[in-house]
């Protein structure tokens, strides 16, 4: 369906991208992240393929831990950003084995805390005991925030 997308004109894609939202369509889930990975350059139609995408991914978890266990970081940030939003509790185990691999990347742990934090499990307490001294500042700054958060 989206395989001829970048040759319609602006109101036929923003009207296929409704119409996906609409029909909540989960098999074009695979051409959403093409889109999200390759944006079209119209802010409006990037906004709304986005858009479309995280509405689909909000009702689809199976496929937030599969875009969060993803190899391509813009696939793996956007997901951590719908499961931190969803609160999707059920990615924690995830989150966790992915907290403890990217140690020393101070980005990906920023990305992955910054969900962690919006979810609030309990089995986030370790990684977050362990990163509290982490030596990025920023890191160790969102441990903080989390530990002591401030009124």
């Amino acid at each position: 369906m989206l395989e001829t997308f970048t040759s319609l004109d602006f109101l036929d894609q923003i009207s296929l991208l409704q119409d996906i939202m609409d029909r909540d369509d989960a098999s074009a889930l695979p051409h959403l992240f093409t889109l999200l990975r390759e944006p079209v350059g119209d802010a409006a139609v990037d906004i709304m393929a986005r858009n479309t995408l995280r509405a689909l991914l909000l009702k689809n978890e199976a496929e937030i831990v599969q875009g969060i266990l993803s190899q391509d970081p813009v696939v793996r940030t956007f997901c951590l950003g719908v499961a931190g939003e969803k609160g999707f509790v059920g990615v924690a185990p995830q989150l966790v084995e992915l907290a403890d691999a990217a140690e020393d990347n101070a980005e990906e742990l920023l990305s992955l805390l910054t969900a962690m934090t919006r979810i609030r499990s309990e089995s986030f307490l370790p990684v977050f005991r362990r990163l509290v001294s982490h030596p990025d500042p920023l890191v160790a700054g969102q441990i903080n925030l989390v530990v002591e958060p401030r009124d």
